[in-house]
C-alpha cells in the first residue's frame, strides 16, 4: 500500500472523501460547524476507515476536534493505522489527548499496529496516565 510508505497516514481519495472530511481537511471551523449542525454524519469513513474526528487529530486541529467531539463523534474512533488517542501522543499533542480522554476515549484500546495509550506513555492504568498528563 502506497500510503504507508509515503508517510501519509491516510488516502486523500477524493471519491472517498463526504463535504464533512473535506472541511476538515481545509480547516474550515465555520463549514465544519454547519455540516455538524445541518446533521452530517461524524461516524463516515473515507477508503481507509479514517473519520472526520480522525482527520482533525492528524492534522492537529484541535478546534475541529472539539467541534466533532462536542457534536457526539466517537472518541475511540480507529482507521487502518491507528486510533484517536494513540495519534494524539504520536504527534505529542497532550492536551488533544486530555481532550479526548475527557469525551470518553478509553487508553487502554490498542490501535492496530497493538499500542494504546497505556504502552505509549508506558503505563498500565487510567491513574498513571492522566498523571503523565497532567503538566498539559
Amino acid at each position: 500500500d502506497e500510503s504507508l510508505t509515503s508517510g501519509e497516514p491516510y488516502s486523500y481519495d477524493d471519491n472517498s472523501l463526504t463535504p464533512l472530511m473535506e472541511a476538515v481537511l481545509d480547516y474550515d471551523e465555520v463549514k465544519v460547524q454547519e455540516l455538524v449542525s445541518d446533521g452530517e454524519s461524524l461516524e463516515d469513513q473515507d477508503s481507509e476507515k479514517t473519520t472526520a474526528l480522525l482527520l482533525s487529530i492528524y492534522n492537529d486541529n484541535d478546534s475541529i476536534a472539539h467541534i466533532l467531539l462536542e457534536a457526539g463523534a466517537n472518541p475511540n474512533t480507529a482507521d487502518n493505522f491507528s486510533n484517536a488517542l494513540t495519534v494524539s501522543l504520536y504527534n505529542e499533542n497532550y492536551k488533544l489527548a486530555k481532550l479526548l480522554y475527557s469525551y470518553g476515549a478509553d487508553p487502554s484500546i490498542e490501535d492496530p499496529e497493538g499500542f494504546s495509550a497505556f504502552s505509549i506513555l508506558d503505563v498500565d492504568n487510567e491513574n498513571d496516565f492522566l498523571a503523565s498528563l497532567k503538566n498539559f
